[in-house]
């Protein structure tokens, strides 16, 4: 014999979404390409400093509006996940890369060398540096 199970799918208390609440906890509906920050990921505001403004992690903010900050919040989260994607090119290696190649190429005209290094360090290529 098996066991039902029953789930209640409730709209949440901000409007946003809808939960599923079971016997385990309850749990947000969310598309699957959905960027999830849980409220207790984010930083404390202290708004006692003064009438214009706040600290929220060790950083003064001015109050502005509501839109203004949601939209910052997603620039910020767009810049996050492009980095993410395209991580930056360390410039050390890039430097390392191009003296190897201009040490192992015997006419170092025939081909860009630095753009070279600095496409080989974006695919991962590493040289190690010894002082």
């Amino acid at each position: 014999m098996s066991e039902d199970k029953y789930v209640r799918v409730i709209r949440d208390e901000y409007g946003y979404g809808w939960r599923i609440s079971d016997e385990l906890g309850t749990h947000k509906v969310v598309p699957a390409d959905a960027l999830v920050i849980e409220r207790g990921e984010l930083h404390e505001v202290d708004p006692n400093v003064t009438g214009t403004g706040c600290i929220v992690g060790g950083e003064f903010y001015e109050f502005g509006t509501i839109e203004r900050h949601e939209r910052e919040a997603r620039d910020h989260l767009a810049i996050a996940e492009y980095l993410r994607a395209h991580p930056p090119v360390d410039e050390a290696q890039v430097e390392a890369v191009t003296k190897a190649l201009y040490e192992a190429t015997t006419d170092p005209h025939e081909i860009d060398v630095p753009d070279v290094a600095r496409r080989l360090v974006a695919r991962g290529v590493r040289v190690e540096v010894t002082p």
